[in-house]
């Protein structure tokens, strides 16, 4: 008989500079009750000091809890969308362009993986953390610009092919390696500790390969809305996951790996809700290991509303 599947809600701490225990407590317990298993809970390269606090809180509620290494070194998405501390302090370890440039990114600037330094403090401060908090695994939140080529020194020197996409692959390839190393580091520091990886829909084939390959991964799979985000005239959309879920899942199943899908609950218009009202109880159809859902996410129009909708889709999907 199939397990049934694992429900997480997606906590990107609204304000990470505010510690507030009992609006914590209420917000985990609140996640039990509507049948959440896990939290993934977001954490800054910058602030840790209260995270060991609020993981014991979630623990409390019942949850397993996963942390979310937020904007690292620019290296990740997550929450809240600030540029990394580190990659500021030290400019000579960023990603560039081919004429020196920093490379543009959502958030700052990102680190290159092929810079010795950047790696040794990342893997540190991930280790630290795993000792300090006692979390159950990490969530790799979509590594950033890994298809675009890096031309800094390091990799120049380990990688001198001029072209172009040679240097993609190259590139994919060395972020790969560096979660690689990453899970390695969380299986080590304990056994029964979860990874979970998510890519955007349009990362490449070459690159969705390389982090496949990746042994001590657990989880893969992606994110993505389910019905319209932002205001009812904006026409720009992220890839439905109807569309995305199918082909990320074929995947992972060839891998061996577990299927990991995180439901983007979040900027939804009143006008968009009898489309999610619609949609989100079909997310059960696709069978994933592990599901995400967003606990009160960022732009919601009637957020209230949004939490029903996704209580009654995780009360559907554990029958």
């Amino acid at each position: 008989m199939k397990k049934k599947p694992e429900i997480s809600m997606y906590y990107l701490d609204g304000d990470p500079f505010v510690w507030q225990p009992k609006q914590l407590r209420a917000d985990f317990e609140a996640m039990r009750r509507i049948g959440a298993d896990s939290v993934c809970i977001s954490v800054l390269e910058s602030h840790t000091s209260d995270y060991p606090g609020k993981v014991a809180l979630a623990r409390s509620a019942g949850l397993k809890v996963y942390a979310i290494p937020s904007r690292v070194g620019g290296f990740f998405a997550g929450w809240p969308k600030v540029a990394s501390l580190f990659a500021a302090r030290h400019p000579e370890y960023l990603v560039l362009t081919r004429d020196g440039r920093f490379q543009d990114a959502t958030a700052g600037s990102v680190c290159c993986p092929n810079q010795p330094a950047f790696r040794a403090w990342f893997l540190e401060w991930l280790e630290k953390l795993l000792d300090e908090s006692g979390v159950d695994g990490v969530v790799y939140d979509e590594p950033k610009e890994a298809h675009v080529p890096c031309w800094c020194p390091a990799c120049r020197k380990l990688c001198p092919d001029q072209d172009e996409a040679a240097r993609v692959r190259f590139r994919e390839a060395s972020v790969a390696g560096l979660l690689g190393e990453a899970c390695r580091l969380v299986k080590r520091s304990r056994p029964d500790r979860t990874n979970i990886l998510f890519v955007m829909p349009d990362a490449t084939g070459h690159f969705k390969t390389r982090i496949l390959e990746q042994p001590e991964l657990d989880y893969f799979g992606n994110d993505g809305p389910v019905c319209h985000q932002g205001e009812p005239e904006q026409t720009h959309q992220k890839t439905s996951l109807f569309d995305s879920v199918p082909a990320i899942f074929r995947l992972a199943d060839q891998a061996g790996k577990k299927r990991f899908t995180l439901v983007e609950t979040f900027s939804i218009h009143s006008g968009a809700m009898a489309e999610l009202a619609r949609n989100l109880p079909r997310v059960a159809e696709w069978q994933a290991d592990l599901y995400a859902f967003y606990f009160y996410g960022t732009g919601n129009q009637e957020p209230e509303r949004v939490m029903e909708l996704s209580a009654e889709a995780i009360a559907r999907i554990k029958g």
